[in-house]
């Protein structure tokens, strides 16, 4: 299972560039972000149950994560909509 996660990985990551165009064309950047994790959330908490995992995690691990997510995914990606939408509302308004 383990030679798997690179894989999921690498499609997960993709699917944010490859989306990018009809996210921006049909939401907001932020909240198409939200609905990600969302999805990605109840799809790691339904893989625990599944394969009988315990999420155990001290309270540091979870703060470095949870500011590392925040960060990178919430100001990098949801920067890179956010001018996304700029620029294409730029290009139609010329």
């Amino acid at each position: 299972m383990v030679k798997v996660f690179p894989l999921i990985f690498i499609l997960l990551w993709s699917s944010a560039f490859i989306t990018t165009k009809p996210i921006i064309d049909n939401s907001d950047p932020f909240s198409a972000l939200a609905f990600r994790f969302l999805f990605v959330a109840i799809g790691f908490f339904i893989f625990c149950v599944y394969s009988k995992h315990k999420i155990i995690i001290n309270k540091k691990n979870f703060i470095e994560s949870f500011f590392s997510g925040v960060l990178f995914h919430g100001l990098y990606l949801g920067g890179v909509f956010f001018l996304f939408l700029k620029e294409c509302l730029q290009v139609l308004l010329r």
